[in-house]
């Protein structure tokens, strides 16, 4: 798969469960939890679900019927996130994204970060031109800010409230202050020792079963 981008409907269908899987345990809601969200909606997922639909229909035409749905669900896709003061890029992050809370979230179109990534409150990503690359299980904390365009390993862990202004090319590390400095070496990712751990293996499960690479 080309990275963050999904070009095929069997691509959108695995970055759909992937997301829900590591935000909520399963593969889909279950029928009870779909009466549940008649009343009480699960915006975030659903938001999700827009950003994955939006990139997907991006790779059409503008003149085609694809090309019809990637104007419509990139307008519920930036009308719900104004809602939930999102502003993410549709092609930011690859698969298993994790976004626990509401609150203001912003992350520039031009970056290109991993999977299974976890996105608290009011953070910044900033979009300068280039954009920033980051690895898989990004842990990025309240109050956050990543900014220029720098490099980041996998699984970097960034601590409330810490500025990170410049590349750490180092895995497994945990990031603070302000300016950001490596306060930790060889942490374990935030899924490891929990159940996400199992969510996680049941993603590239599937991602191997469906020839995904």
């Amino acid at each position: 798969m080309e990275r963050n981008n999904i070009l095929t409907k069997k691509e959108l269908d695995f970055y759909i469960k992937a997301d829900y899987m590591m935000g909520r345990g399963r593969w889909k809601p279950s029928f009870s939890t779909r009466i549940k969200e008649l009343l009480f909606p699960d915006y975030i997922n659903r938001y999700l679900v827009y950003m994955r639909k939006t990139c997907y229909y991006s790779n059409f035409s503008p003149k085609s019927w694809g090309g019809v749905k990637h104007i419509y669900y990139k307008w519920r896709f930036r009308r719900l996130g104004v809602r939930l003061g999102f502003s993410l890029g549709y092609k930011s992050f690859g698969y298993g994204l994790v976004i626990p809370h509401y609150g203001t979230i912003v992350v520039g179109e031009d970056n290109r970060c991993g999977n299974y990534c976890v996105l608290h409150t009011s953070i910044c990503i900033s979009g300068e031109k280039g954009g920033k690359q980051i690895g898989d299980a990004l842990y990025a904390s309240s109050g956050c800010r990543i900014n220029k365009p720098i490099t980041l390993g996998n699984n970097v862990q960034v601590c409330s409230n810490s500025v990170v202004n410049k590349s750490f090319e180092d895995d497994n590390v945990v990031l603070g202050g302000m300016p950001a400095v490596i306060k930790k070496y060889s942490v374990k990712p935030w899924y490891q020792g929990w159940e996400a751990e199992e969510w996680r293996n049941q993603v590239e499960k599937l991602k191997k079963q469906l020839g995904l690479y």
